[in-house]
């Protein structure tokens, strides 16, 4: 048997038996009879030691050795029975897994182009390899679309892990399975992780690949789009996108930018040598990547083809995208929303078969490379749906930003079979754009799908409009949803909200007062193994002074689950003067919640002056990569002197993924008085969607009369759904007497779809005294041609 074909434990043991007829040429270290008998049968996988004593008893060279080494590994990891999908990576076909096809050209055909070599490879791989050990892994490439985050993954991958099992889960409920009883050795490939999320990938699936019993290194790669939504969620869904969240912040984050480093264009420049593609992208105005993927010919058969149906069902398909729906988009949803695009004129003259010729020009195959709209069928001649090219969408996000779906687009998105997720996104969009009815009609389809969030949105809805009779119909609801509803009544009738805070917070706050039967009944929460109760309980006696029955039942909530009870602990134990008792505490829970004990333990030592010992916890946070920790340990090495480690430890953090490292980095280099290298790492960090970045950036900026460059700041943070940016540029533009820019900036917004510009349109036009228009907009919102609904 070839060495290559080696596959399984006896296709090993047969190629062991060829090697055992060769002449013994060493006798040193010999294996003993009965372990070489073992291998060579195949009644025991021989140990890489043992392994290679045996090849060395043969004379077998150190070239072929590395090839045997690779043959048991793949002996020790056979095919996974219960995923006969998966493969071994280094027979996996790029294409499936998401790396773009390249352009056509006469030289080279259709096959993938020479790989140019990534700034990022080395510390991809150096991650992978990590990962391969005995911990597993969890890299999340971020870029945008067509950038090389795919076929760098790919490359990464292969180069390390080449007979490792790949899998590539079709759905969340596959990867789930997997997850139950994880197969080490096996490499995770989520090719656009948003993908999962749809249909509810859990953060419990994800820490159960990452620390499988045998090490699983998961592959993910993310829009920068994607990852900013869910890693700062706005404000009005920070509840719903909770669990995506907490994904997202496992993953350790490598950045792909979107177009090449001077290094990289060189790299190009001499694969350009040897494949024409390369040096033609070279010139694309689009950037290598994007050309290689035949993006310039997208964007032109979108925005300048000749087909002007095509265009508007190409144009029908981006906009659906953009405003949440996922699915595959039916042709009948294309069919009733492309109208909406077409000038009167248009519709009017369309050939009966306009539909038709418009779908084969929007999925032709462009340089055999990409199509617009993707077909997609499950059987044979039948196409249930159409994808839509991920760099048109990426782009159309930008370029129809201020631009409204038309109305047969709603009603078309109203009547389109999609999940209540989905259902609910595009309701929210609708409200957020004012388009009242339509975002009522669209959560009222998404309730009937039985979406809690759904029931939350209408009630929002219906409080906005001060519909209480149809807030009181809305079915009972025990969660959030029912919540909001008993609040929004009672809101509308002008009584105090009989839900704030938890049930326990508010028998806190009841005992607070006076109330001693809150207390008794806290008390008998706590007792019966109520971890928040108990925390609650807790806290009420630390506030009253009673620190020694405190202690009890912070305890008991730490017992019980609760992991912030442990900072609550220490305080009070630091208050009675029990340091080592402190200290003791931290050390029995380095175990069970080492990111809470570590940085504590740390802050206690120094306090001691125990300053080695505190830099050693800290290291050994930053070592398990604990949030906030390299931020810590920077803090401290600056108090120690060492200004050089602290500014290096701080571009690590940034490097690492650590996005509020850079406001911290900033404020080091100002108070070095390195004031236009702070302006330049607060831009970055302002860019990325960073709030404390962004917030000193404009302080300063205003600080020194730069109001219009203050007001790009705060335009792009508005751009990325940020309620105080955008009340903080109104505040501006009324302060300077702008009021007309204003209004035409948040009508604007409120086209754009842009967090809470509704609300400060309405804020704006009752401080402009047009409390009737105000009052109306409220009440009926608008048309998508932006003019108010009731008329």
């Amino acid at each position: 048997m070839e060495l290559n074909q080696v596959q399984t434990p006896a296709d090993l043991a047969e190629a062991l038996n060829a090697v055992r007829k060769r002449p013994v040429v060493s006798t040193a270290g010999r294996l003993s009879l009965s372990t070489e008998s073992d291998m060579c049968t195949g009644k025991a996988l021989p140990t890489p030691h043992s392994l290679s004593r045996f090849l060395d008893k043969y004379g077998v060279d150190k070239k072929e050795k590395e090839a045997w080494i690779a043959a048991r590994e793949r002996a020790a990891s056979p095919r996974p029975s219960r995923f006969p999908a998966a493969r071994r990576v280094r027979e996996t076909d790029p294409g499936t897994l998401g790396v773009h096809p390249a352009i056509d050209s006469s030289e080279c055909g259709g096959d993938l182009p020479q790989y140019i070599p990534r700034d990022l490879d080395a510390d991809l791989r150096r991650r992978i390899r990590d990962g391969a050990g005995d911990t597993g892994c969890f890299v999340m490439l971020v870029g945008s679309s067509s950038v090389g985050k795919t076929r760098c993954a790919y490359e990464a991958v292969s180069a390390e892990l080449p007979d490792w099992w790949l899998l590539h889960p079709t759905n969340s409920n596959e990867l789930a399975s997997f997850a139950e009883d994880p197969i080490g050795r096996t490499v995770i490939w989520l090719d656009e992780l948003q993908r999962y999320f749809l249909d509810g990938l859990q953060p419990a699936t994800v820490r159960k690949l990452i620390h499988a019993r045998d090490p699983v290194v998961v592959i993910a790669t993310l829009w920068p789009s994607v990852y900013e939504r869910f890693a700062s969620p706005p404000s009005d869904e920070v509840e719903t996108v909770r669990g995506y969240q907490q994904i997202v912040e496992m993953g350790k984050k490598i950045w792909v930018a979107e177009h090449f480093s001077a290094a990289e264009r060189q790299r190009a420049v001499d694969a350009g040598d040897v494949d024409d593609r390369i040096a033609t992208s070279l010139h694309s105005e689009f950037g290598v990547t994007q050309a290689l993927a035949a993006a310039p010919a997208l964007v032109s058969r979108w925005q300048s083809g000749t087909d002007v149906y095509g265009r508007a069902v190409i144009t029908a398909a981006v906009d659906a995208r953009r405003l949440g729906i996922r699915s595959l988009l039916s042709g009948e949803l294309l069919k009733a929303a492309a109208p909406g695009y077409l000038t009167l004129t248009q519709r009017a003259t369309a050939p009966a078969d306009w539909f038709e010729t418009a779908v084969e020009y929007a999925t032709r195959l462009l340089h055999g490379a990409a199509r617009a709209l993707v077909p997609v069928g499950s059987v044979m001649s039948r196409i249930d749906g159409y994808e839509v090219a991920d760099f048109l969408v990426q782009t159309g996000a930008r370029s129809r930003r201020m631009h409204m779906p038309p109305i047969e687009a709603w009603a078309a998105y109203a009547a389109a079979d999609m999940s209540a997720d989905e259902r609910t996104e595009v309701g929210k969009q609708a409200h957020r754009r004012m388009l009242l009815p339509e975002a009522e009609t669209l959560f009222r389809g998404a309730m009937a799908q039985g979406s809690e969030y759904a029931s939350l949105m209408l009630a929002q809805l219906l409080h906005q409009q001060g519909r209480i009779a149809d807030l009181e119909r809305l079915p009972a609801d025990p969660g959030i949803a029912g919540d909001f509803v008993t609040r929004a009544i009672a809101s509308l009738r002008g009584e105090p909200d009989p839900t704030i805070g938890s049930p326990s917070w508010r028998l806190a706050q009841s005992a607070s007062e006076g109330d001693e039967g809150s207390e008794v009944l806290l008390r008998h929460n706590a007792k019966q193994g109520d971890p928040e109760a108990a925390l609650d309980l807790g806290l009420l006696l630390q506030h009253r002074g009673r620190h020694e029955e405190a202690q009890k039942f912070l305890r008991r909530a730490l017992a019980a689950g609760s992991p912030a009870a442990l900072a609550f602990l220490i305080r009070g134990l630091l208050h009675l003067g029990r340091t080592a008792e402190a200290e003791e505490q931290l050390r029995k829970h380095l175990t069970d919640l080492p990111s809470e004990a570590r940085p504590m333990l740390a802050n206690l030592l120094e306090q001691q002056n125990r300053h080695e010992e505190a830099e050693q916890w800290l290291r050994a946070a930053v070592d398990a990569e604990d949030d906030g920790a390299r931020q810590a340990l920077a803090s401290r090495l600056r108090v120690w002197g060492h200004d050089a480690a602290a500014e290096a430890t701080l571009r690590d953090a940034i490097a690492a993924g650590e996005s509020d490292s850079r406001h911290a980095l900033a404020l080091f280099l100002i108070a070095a008085e390195r004031a236009d290298e702070a302006e330049a790492v607060l831009r970055q960090g302002a860019a990325l969607g960073d709030v404390m970045s962004r917030d000193l950036l404009t302080q300063r900026l205003r600080d020194s009369g730069r109001r219009e460059e203050t007001q790009e700041v705060l335009r792009e943070a508005v751009h990325h759904d940020d309620p105080m940016a955008l009340r903080t540029l109104v505040e501006m533009f009324v302060a300077d007497h702008r009021a007309r820019e204003c209004e035409t900036f948040l009508r604007e917004s409120i086209t754009a779809g842009v967090l809470d510009a509704d609300v400060e349109l309405i804020r704006f036009l009752v401080e402009q005294g047009r409390p009737q228009e105000a009052a109306t907009l409220q009440r009926y919102g608008l048309r998508p041609d932006g003019k108010p609904a009731r008329f």
